[in-house]
C-alpha cells in the first residue's frame, strides 16, 4: 500500500497473558481493521461454544495464527513509513519521554511504555481506570506519537506512571480544567 510514495507496512504486536514476550506479526490493514473491529467491544463467549473463541488472522509469509481474544493484554498496531519523523520533532517538544505513560499489567514484570499523541488519552484513561466503570474486557484505544493505535484491556492494568501535568493538560484539552490526582 503506498501514501504519497510511501510504502507502508502493517504490524500487529501483541501481549498475551501468560507469556513475558511480545507477538509480532507483520500483517495487511485488513487484518488491523479486524482486530481493531473485535477489540472495540466487550468481548463475550461465543454462544455455541462456551469456551473462549480464536481470532484468526493471516500474516505474511502465509503464517495463520489463531489467538484468543479474552487472553490479549495489549494490542498495538504498529506501521511502517518512508519517515522516522516523529511528532515531538514536528512538535518542538524538548522532553519526548514526558509524553510517555508507563503501563504495568497483570503478571508481567515490566512496564509497556507508550508515548502519546495526545495528552486528552492520558486523562480519559485515568479518568476511566479511576472510576472503574468499564467492562471486564473492555479494551480502551489511544494514539501514540507515531499515530499507530495501542488497545489495552483496561482490567489487567495494575499500575500506570505518567506526569501530572501530561495528565492537567490534557484535563485543560477536554475543558475540565486542573485536578489532583492524590487528593
Amino acid at each position: 500500500m503506498s501514501t504519497n510514495g510511501n510504502i507502508y507496512k502493517y504490524f500487529i504486536k501483541l501481549l498475551v497473558r501468560g507469556f513475558d514476550k511480545a507477538f509480532i506479526y507483520e500483517v495487511g490493514m485488513e487484518e488491523i481493521e479486524r482486530l481493531q473491529s473485535l477489540l472495540a467491544e466487550p468481548l463475550q463467549p461465543s454462544e455455541e461454544n462456551k469456551s473462549p473463541h480464536l481470532f484468526m488472522f493471516n500474516a505474511v509469509n502465509d503464517l495463520v495464527v489463531g489467538v484468543s481474544p479474552t487472553e490479549i493484554q495489549l494490542a498495538h498496531f504498529l506501521f511502517e513509513k518512508g519517515s522516522d519523523q516523529y511528532l515531538d520533532e514536528e512538535n518542538g517538544d524538548p522532553d519526548p519521554e514526558r509524553r510517555q505513560i508507563h503501563l504495568y499489567l497483570q503478571g508481567r514484570t515490566e512496564p509497556y511504555k507508550i508515548s502519546l499523541a495526545e495528552y486528552g488519552d492520558a486523562a480519559v484513561l485515568y479518568f476511566r481506570l479511576e472510576a472503574g466503570t468499564f467492562e471486564r474486557s473492555e479494551f480502551y484505544s489511544l494514539l501514540d506519537i507515531d499515530g499507530e493505535e495501542v488497545a489495552v484491556r483496561l482490567q489487567d492494568v495494575i499500575l500506570i506512571e505518567f506526569q501530572k501535568d501530561v495528565l492537567n493538560e490534557g484535563i485543560e484539552e477536554s475543558g475540565a480544567g486542573k485536578v489532583d490526582p492524590v487528593g
